[in-house]
């Protein structure tokens, strides 16, 4: 087996030397990469999609690191004998601020292969269209993407997700009076200052997901109170927030912490 296995690599590694066109030296995308979304909005999560030879690509060889204002994209390729799937591959390279961005792909061949390939991105974050009224609406500095809980409520939480577009969309999971899960969205809201927001919570409800086919006709969707959040931070009490509600009639107050995982 030693032999078969050393006779084997020996072969590639002639096929390689040779520009066999079973390997593709350099591991050259089959496609131009591209930004995704290609028109990003302000702090939105970016992208670089990549069309790869799925045998070929070794995701545990790229890396992704920035240098004066231009993020990289560094991989190295694995040698296949036949060509693999072809697959679509999207590396994340962060949010930006309004302006111009440069992400360089770089494609670092076995040793002796050859010299590198470098694949150039530009894209540019444009700023939000902004309603031409004075004053402006509120809109947060920051974003509150996360789950949020109380370290010493364990049990229940607040999955909050915040679009590019400034929206804020959560989750809510509890219990109710009889010990039953029971979920609540938040949704839709508005920003009533930089740092606090405040929407309506809907209770839900519809068919078994395990049901062999989904049957629309069971959904309900019924609101059932308001709530808001604010993000005002102080010394002393950085990285939470207050959560006030108040569902079928019940009013309550809870200090909530985004949690670290």
């Amino acid at each position: 087996m030693k032999k078969v296995s050393a006779f084997r690599k020996a072969t590639l590694a002639l096929l390689l030397l040779a520009g066999a066109s079973i390997f593709p030296v350099c591991a050259q995308l089959l496609a131009d990469p591209v930004a995704v979304p290609d028109k990003p909005l302000p702090f939105e999560r970016v992208s670089v999609r990549l069309i790869v030879d799925d045998c070929v690509f070794n995701p545990s060889s790229v890396r992704v690191t920035a240098d004066q204002g231009t993020t990289q994209i560094t991989m190295t390729p694995v040698a296949c004998f036949a060509a693999g799937p072809v697959k679509v591959v999207d590396i994340q390279i962060g949010a930006f601020a309004e302006g111009l961005h440069r992400a360089d792909v770089v494609v670092n061949p076995a040793a002796g292969l050859g010299p590198s390939r470098v694949w150039r991105v530009t894209f540019t974050v444009a700023g939000l269209p902004e309603i031409a009224i004075y004053p402006p609406p509120p809109k947060p500095l920051a974003n509150q993407d996360g789950i949020w809980w109380s370290p010493e409520e364990s049990g229940w939480g607040l999955s909050i997700h915040q679009s590019a577009t400034r929206q804020l969309f959560m989750a809510w999971y509890v219990y109710d009076a009889t010990g039953k899960p029971v979920w609540y969205t938040i949704q839709p809201g508005h920003w009533k200052d930089f740092r606090s927001w405040a929407g309506i919570v809907y209770r839900t409800s519809g068919p078994q997901f395990f049901a062999s086919a989904y049957d629309p006709s069971l959904f309900m969707i019924l609101p059932v109170g308001t709530a808001t959040l604010s993000f005002d931070q102080t010394p002393a009490s950085a990285d939470t927030a207050i959560f006030t509600y108040t569902v079928d009639g019940i009013t309550a107050e809870k200090t909530i912490r985004r949690m670290r995982l």
